[in-house]
C-alpha cells in the first residue's frame, strides 16, 4: 500500500483515471470530437561529405498550430547533440555503455534559423542540450495557424552506431545509417503543452505526423535507400537495376536488384557521368524519416501482398559479408512474412516499402525502414526483424510517445511477435517470450518492474523487463487467460484503428480495451503496467463434507499477493478426467480468502491452482493439495 500511495504521489500524470478533456479525449478510449493534432511537414536538402562524414543541409518546415492556444514559441529537438561531450545524455552514459564507445559525433551546429517570408517575425532562437526553442515576436494563431522555419545546419556522423545513428565499415566500404538527422518539431499536445524532455538515450522518440519531401546529394558510387518511395530512380539508377526493382516489386520470391557478384562495382550498378547524384524521396503521412547509404550494398527485394490486394515492397540491403541463406539472404523473406502477417491479424500496413538495411546500428525502427546489425544471424536476425517491424505500427503509425511511455510501443511490438513466430514458417524461430513460462519465472525471479517509469530512468537488464518483457508477457495473459482471442482482438484492432496517425496515451489504450471488450479491466492495468503488484495464490485447506445428502469438498483458497486475477482450479480424479473451474476476478477483489464446495466427478487424487501456468505466481509450491 505504501508503495502504492508513493506511485499515485509521484507521478499524477500517469494516473488511470486522471480525466482528460472529453471533447479531446473520449470516455471510450477514442479520440473526441473536438480531438486536435498540430502537424509539421518537412522539405529536406542535404549533401554527405563522405571524406569528413559530415551533413550539411536546410530543413523547410512549415508547422501548422491546430490547438485552440496561441503559440508564443515553438519547440524543436535537436538529438544528434547527445553526442556532445557536454550533454545531458553523456553525463548520465556509464563509461562501458555503447555512445562512449563512438567517435567522431560532434551534435548539431545551428547555423542560420528564419521565419520563412516574415523575418521579423523571429525574435531568438535557443539551443538548450537537445532542444531548439524558437521565439516569436508575434504568436502563431489558434486553430489552422501556419509558419515555415528555415534552418540551416551541419553535423559529423557518428561512427560505431550509438543511440541509433552512426556509420561502420563493412568489407572495406563505409555504410551510413542516419536518423535524427535534421530538426524535428516537439509534440504540442492537450495534456502536456509541449513534450520537451531531453534526449538521454534510452527514451526513444515523440514526432508530429506530416509529409517529408527530402533530397540528399552524395558522390555518383553511392546507393541510398529511405523512409517512403524513391521518386527520380531514372537519374540514379541504370535501366537495369530500375528493370529488376520493377520484376521485384510483383514477385512473391526474392529478387536481386545488385546481385553479390556486382556489389560495389560501380561501372554495372551505377549511371555514368556526373561526380555527385541527389536522391530525391518522399513519404506522406509519417513522423520521421531516415535513410543509409554505402558503395558495396548488396540489394533484393520482393513483394509482399496486403489483405487488399495490394503490393508493398520489401527490400534488403547488406555488404558482402552478410551474404547467404544463414544470414541476411533471407531477410527480404522475413520482412515480406511480418508485413503479411501484422496486416492480417491487426491492420495494413499503409506504406509502399519497408526496407532493412544491415549496418552497425541496431537493432532499431523508423517509417518503413529498420537497421539491423550485420553480426545477426539465423533466429538472431528472425527475431530483431521482425521485432523491428512490428515498430511499423507502434509507433509508426499509432503515435505513442516512446520517450514518456517506451513500454507500449516496446511492449506491444514484443507482444505481437510471439505470434508471428508461431505463424513464420509455421514456428521455424521462437520469438523473445515464445518460452511463456520461463518468462514468467524471468519476472518473477527479478526485482519487481514498474513500466510506467520514463524509460531513462532504469539502469541494466531492469529496462527490458519493464519495458519489452512485463508488457508483453501481460498482453499475452491478457489475450489468452483474461479476455480470449475473439474478444481481445478487437478491442486491439480497434484501438490502432482508431488511433492511427495520432497520438494516445496510456489510458486511452486502457479506456479503448475496457470498452470494446465489455470488461473493466482497472485492476489489471493498474496492477500491471502502474504498481510492482505480485501474485501469491494458496490452497489453504481441503475437507470432506456431506452437503444435501451428497459427498463433497469443501476448498479454502487464499491470496497472499496483492495482484487480482481470475483463478483456475483443477481437480484431478483417480477415475475420471480432470475437471477445471474459474474463479472470476470479482471474488479476489472484495476478499483476501475464499471457500466453496465442489461435488466431485470420481474420487479426488488432488487440487492444483493455475495448472496451465499463466499467472506469474511468486510460490508455487502452494498451489497444489494432494489427497
Amino acid at each position: 500500500m505504501k508503495t502504492q500511495l508513493l506511485l499515485l504521489l509521484l507521478f499524477p500524470s500517469f494516473l488511470l483515471f486522471a480525466q482528460p478533456n472529453p471533447l479531446y479525449r473520449s470516455a471510450d478510449g477514442r479520440p473526441g470530437v473536438a480531438y486536435w493534432q498540430n502537424r509539421a511537414d518537412y522539405d529536406l536538402r542535404v549533401e554527405l561529405d563522405t571524406i569528413l562524414h559530415e551533413i550539411t543541409g536546410t530543413a523547410l518546415i512549415t508547422y501548422t498550430n491546430n490547438s485552440p492556444q496561441t503559440l508564443p514559441y515553438l519547440w524543436l529537438h535537436l538529438d544528434q547533440n547527445a553526442f556532445k561531450a557536454t550533454s545531458r545524455a553523456t553525463a548520465v552514459t556509464e563509461v562501458e555503455e555503447a555512445r562512449h564507445q563512438s567517435a567522431g559525433g560532434t551534435g548539431i551546429d545551428i547555423y542560420d534559423l528564419q521565419v520563412e517570408g516574415d523575418a521579423a517575425r523571429l525574435d531568438a532562437f535557443l539551443v538548450e542540450d537537445t532542444r531548439l526553442q524558437v521565439r516569436l515576436n508575434q504568436p502563431l494563431a489558434a486553430q489552422g495557424g501556419k509558419i515555415t522555419l528555415r534552418i540551416s545546419y551541419h553535423f559529423r556522423v557518428p561512427e560505431y552506431g550509438a543511440d541509433r545513428t552512426g556509420r561502420t565499415r563493412e568489407n572495406g566500404a563505409w555504410i551510413y545509417e542516419v536518423a535524427q538527422w535534421y530538426p524535428r518539431m516537439a509534440v504540442y499536445d492537450d495534456l502536456r503543452g509541449w513534450n520537451v524532455e531531453p534526449y538521454l538515450g534510452a527514451g526513444e522518440f515523440f514526432c508530429e505526423f506530416g509529409s517529408f519531401d527530402y533530397r540528399i546529394t552524395l558522390p555518383r558510387e553511392y546507393i541510398v535507400v529511405g523512409s517512403g518511395v524513391l521518386q527520380n530512380s531514372p537519374e540514379v539508377l541504370p535501366q537495369r537495376l530500375q528493370q529488376r526493382l520493377d520484376r521485384a516489386r510483383k514477385s512473391a520470391e526474392t529478387v536481386f536488384v545488385i546481385p553479390p557478384d556486382e556489389a560495389g562495382k560501380v561501372a554495372q550498378t551505377r549511371p555514368a557521368g556526373k561526380e555527385k547524384l541527389t536522391w530525391h524521396f518522399r513519404m506522406e503521412n509519417t513522423r520521421d524519416v531516415a535513410w543509409a547509404c554505402s558503395r558495396a550494398f548488396i540489394w533484393d527485394a520482393a513483394a509482399a501482398t496486403m489483405p487488399s490486394g495490394r503490393k508493398v515492397t520489401a527490400m534488403s540491403v547488406y555488404p558482402p559479408s552478410c551474404a547467404g541463406e544463414g544470414a541476411f539472404g533471407r531477410s527480404t523473406e522475413y520482412l515480406q512474412g511480418s508485413l503479411e502477417f501484422y496486416s492480417r491479424m491487426w491492420y495494413e500496413y499503409p506504406f509502399a516499402e519497408m526496407v532493412s538495411v544491415a549496418g552497425g546500428v541496431g537493432g532499431i525502427e523508423y517509417p518503413g525502414l529498420t537497421f539491423v546489425p550485420t553480426a545477426r544471424r539465423g533466429e538472431a536476425l528472425w527475431r530483431t526483424t521482425d521485432h523491428e517491424v512490428a515498430h511499423c505500427w507502434f509507433p509508426m503509425v499509432v503515435g505513442t510517445n516512446e520517450r514518456r511511455d517506451g513500454w507500449i510501443d516496446e511492449g506491444l511490438a514484443t507482444f505481437m511477435g510471439y505470434y508471428a513466430a508461431q505463424y513464420f514458417n509455421e514456428g521455424e524461430y521462437s520469438s523473445y517470450i515464445s518460452d511463456y513460462p520461463a518468462m514468467l519465472e524471468r519476472l518473477v525471479n527479478s526485482p519487481m518492474r514498474n513500466s510506467s517509469t520514463y524509460p531513462d530512468h532504469y539502469h541494466g537488464a531492469g529496462y527490458y523487463d519493464a519495458y519489452y518483457f512485463k508488457p508483453a508477457v501481460g498482453m499475452v495473459l491478457l489475450r489468452e487467460y483474461i479476455l480470449g482471442p475473439q474478444r481481445f482482438d478487437y478491442a486491439f484492432q480497434t484501438f490502432i484503428r482508431e488511433w492511427a496517425y495520432r497520438h494516445p496515451q496510456p489510458g486511452d489504450l486502457f479506456a479503448c480495451f475496457n470498452n470494446a471488450a465489455g470488461e473493466d479491466l482497472s485492476w489489471f492495468w493498474m496492477s500491471w503496467f502502474y504498481y510492482t503488484d505480485w501474485v501469491d495464490f494458496a490452497v489453504s485447506s481441503v475437507e470432506e463434507i456431506e452437503k444435501d445428502g451428497q459427498l463433497q469438498w469443501r476448498i479454502k483458497l487464499k491470496d497472499h499477493g496483492n495482484m487480482r486475477l481470475p483463478l483456475e482450479v483443477r481437480f484431478l480424479y483417480e477415475d475420471a478426467e480432470p475437471e477445471t473451474i474459474r474463479l472470476p476476478v470479482e471474488v479476489w477483489l472484495k476478499t483476501r480468502e475464499w471457500t466453496f464446495d465442489h461435488a466431485p466427478k470420481g474420487t479426488l487424487k488432488g487440487i492444483e491452482l493455475d495448472p496451465d501456468r499463466w499467472l506469474p505466481d511468486t510460490k508455487r509450491q502452494n498451489n497444489s493439495w494432494s489427497n
